[in-house]
């Protein structure tokens, strides 16, 4: 009953970071998982920027070098980055929010886990036989 007051009260995110407290318990993922879900996916913000990245994919030449040696890799290794993505941001976080201010530990957090994640996920991909298994 009570996860239909705070539906009914705060929206989505409050449901997820009300159910979030009720099966993640152990840090520091439990700070991961509360950054994930606080940032209110249904919003103007968001909205916008995924207009504005479909714009940007509509203009990339898919011939190019910079298609053929930066985006394709990434793309091809999303799934995996997806996959790990999480056991990479939480322990950047801690050790990034300590020693920033908070907008600049936020951007960092982002380029640093998309890099290690990204990095890892196409090295996983290389891997002969089981590469592919591992990170789709």
């Amino acid at each position: 009953m009570n996860a239909l007051f705070v539906f009914i009260g705060g929206g989505v995110g409050s449901v997820l970071r009300y159910l979030v407290g009720l099966w993640i318990g152990s840090a520091p993922y439990s700070t991961a998982v509360v950054m994930e879900t606080s940032i209110e996916y249904c919003s103007l913000g968001v909205a916008l920027t995924t207009i504005a990245v479909f714009m940007v994919f509509r203009k990339v030449n898919f011939c190019g070098w910079l298609y053929q040696k930066a985006v394709r890799p990434v793309s091809e290794a999303s799934y995996g980055m997806y996959l790990m993505h999480m056991f990479i941001l939480a322990p950047v976080s801690v050790a990034l929010c300590r020693h920033l201010p908070t907008p600049l530990a936020i951007l960092a957090t982002a380029a640093v886990t998309f890099a290690c994640s990204s990095l890892a996920a196409i090295l996983i991909r290389r891997i002969p036989v089981v590469g592919k298994w591992i990170c789709g």
